[in-house]
């Protein structure tokens, strides 16, 4: 699964800490080198001496980013389906915010419900899917109906980017 999400745009989400990256890169969502930057985003005068070596670490020796990122992760392990809801989140809002880039988005959102194992919330938003029963799409034109996926589409990314910035704030999951 590659959507070639940058370091930039995963340190944007302040509820990402190092066990979900560590999750994500061990899944091959993002390369185990984005620990640097996320390190460089993150570490504080504070913060672990193991973060401020990945800070510094060079970006090449992924052996040792694993260690380093593994030790991190023993102190704060996020429950699987908390991470996996995070990153369900943080890849679908890449494709929506450059759907422009993708030739067909909703096929990409097609993928990725089959990657994440079929999750019942991105459902009202999966193409192929059936609507719920009180949309009828034969009531209305194609462009009407693909315009109403677009729209549940980000409708679930404003409520669940609320959902998580708020469960983040409330128990604090990056020290920054």
């Amino acid at each position: 699964m590659n959507h070639n999400l940058t370091p930039n745009y995963i340190c944007g989400f302040k509820f990402v800490n190092w066990s979900d990256l560590a999750w994500a890169c061990e899944r091959s969502i993002i390369p185990w080198n984005f620990a640097v930057d996320f390190a460089r985003e993150n570490v504080t005068s504070d913060s672990p001496e193991i973060e401020k070596m990945i800070c510094i670490a060079p970006r090449h020796l992924e052996f040792d980013l694993i260690k380093m990122i593994m030790t991190l992760t023993d102190k704060n392990q996020g429950d699987e389906l908390s991470v996996r809801r995070k990153w369900l989140f943080i890849i679908l809002k890449w494709v929506y915010i450059n759907r422009d880039d993708y030739k067909d988005p909703l096929e990409e959102v097609e993928i990725i419900y089959a990657d994440f194992e079929y999750p019942e919330v991105i459902t009202p938003f999966v193409r192929y899917m059936p609507p719920d029963k009180s949309y009828n799409p034969r009531n209305f034109e194609y462009s009407e109906n693909i315009n109403r996926l677009y729209s549940n589409w980000k409708r679930y990314l404003d409520i669940e980017e609320a959902k998580l910035s708020s469960k983040s704030i409330n128990e604090g999951t990056k020290s920054k």
